[in-house]
């Protein structure tokens, strides 16, 4: 759960690490190295999550979303 306008942002993970990123309400904006991507309700993104990676909350309400992160083998 994001908070009104809150932002994560991460570190890189392993090499070849991805994330699966499902809104469930709200709007959201992925950011991986230098890629964007607005996600909206019931949205899936996929992105890379070995270089800096953040998700914001574009609304002025709390949003949500499910996420998985990979780790290749």
């Amino acid at each position: 759960t994001f908070k009104p306008y809150g932002k994560h942002s991460s570190m890189p993970h392993f090499p070849k690490a991805e994330e699966f990123l499902t809104v469930i309400s709200g709007r959201l904006k992925v950011s991986s190295g230098n890629r964007t991507c607005i996600l909206n309700k019931g949205d899936t993104g996929r992105y890379r999550a070995d270089q800096h990676h953040s998700i914001e909350n574009l609304c002025g309400s709390e949003s949500s979303a499910f996420l998985v992160v990979w780790f290749p083998k």
